[in-house]
């Protein structure tokens, strides 16, 4: 079956969207894999409202089945990936089609994507996030080839977190961002090698002292309004991504101590969209160029996560109606 890549990128959105919401709700630190974001012990759970597998103990009040319909939309969106090219958020699309089912039958084709992904001649042709975080979440069924290729294409371009980084520089931020949740996730016992040893415990060094000393600083220095409404997505979904991963470094939830501050930064979109006469506050958004009224201006680089993650992690209500919205 050949899905012409307009329809096949329009109807991927709101699936891979869908996916988000299913992605949440979980607690943030424990052992195996999945590492980053979920957690082994989510996976019934996610499962029960997919309609996969019986409910585990503590699910009796969830619905089984509740998201099947959005469960079976993008599985069968993706029952054939293309593996030439890949969209936006594919790769993590495939990665939690597999968690919830190994065994469906064109899972096995799901993961040969992703594991040429991972091997081909340009690992960062995704969002390099992305593909930490598939690789995290398909770590033991992928080739032991293909992960190696990938931990060894990071040789001479490794960068830890320094003072001078912040989300305020999206894309060294991001990168940086993506190997030190590589560092997170992949441990010694995963790959043994001493190259890739030296490298983590450099990556997770220098990540300690940028969430104990400099990311808090940041976060107080920006205060709530966004530093420039047209590049505030970008800003924000690094943040909230910073937050998960620095928490699973710092091996406690930090979510509670950024709460009050970064857990009100969706607001500006409300305020800017708006109907109620006493709310016009469409003044917050000038910008001197284009400023998107939602978190995702465009399908790529995780900014769907964004106000979903947030959501589940804060209770926000701002971040709740855009998550709707999204």
């Amino acid at each position: 079956m050949v899905i012409n890549t307009r329809h096949r990128r329009q109807a991927t959105r709101p699936l891979i969207c869908a996916a988000c919401v299913l992605w949440m709700l979980t607690p943030l630190l424990r052992a195996e894999h999945p590492r980053l974001l979920l957690t082994p012990d989510d996976l019934p759970r996610l499962r029960h409202l997919c309609g996969v597998g019986a409910a585990a103990a503590n699910e009796a009040t969830a619905r089984q089945g509740a998201q099947a319909a959005a469960y079976q939309a993008l599985r069968a969106q993706l029952s054939q990936p293309s593996l030439e090219e890949r969209l936006p958020g594919e790769l993590l699309a495939v990665a939690f089609l597999h968690l919830i089912d190994p065994n469906d039958l064109a899972d096995g084709t799901r993961l040969r994507m992703l594991a040429g992904a991972l091997a081909g001649p340009t690992p960062r042709a995704a969002d390099a996030l992305e593909m930490t975080l598939a690789l995290d979440w398909c770590w033991a069924e992928l080739p032991a080839a293909a992960r190696r290729d990938y931990l060894v294409s990071l040789h001479g371009r490794v960068a830890p977190l320094t003072p001078a980084d912040s989300p305020l520089v999206p894309r060294r931020f991001r990168e940086r961002l993506a190997q030190l949740a590589l560092a997170v996730a992949i441990d010694e016992t995963d790959e043994p090698s001493t190259s890739w040893i030296e490298m983590r415990q450099q990556l997770l060094a220098a990540g300690r002292t940028y969430f104990t000393k400099t990311f808090p600083t940041f976060v107080q220095w920006r205060t709530a309004s966004p530093t420039s409404p047209a590049a505030a997505a970008r800003e924000e979904c690094d943040t909230v991504l910073a937050i998960e991963i620095g928490g699973r470094l710092l091996g406690r939830d930090l979510w509670p101590e950024y709460a009050d501050t970064v857990g009100h930064w969706l607001e500006h979109y409300v305020l800017a969209t708006s109907e109620h006469p006493a709310l016009q506050h469409e003044f917050i958004r000038d910008d001197g160029t284009e400023a998107p009224l939602t978190p995702v201006p465009t399908w790529r680089d995780l900014l769907p996560l964004t106000a979903h993650l947030m959501a589940v992690r804060t209770r926000d209500s701002a971040a709740a109606l855009l998550a709707e919205r999204i």
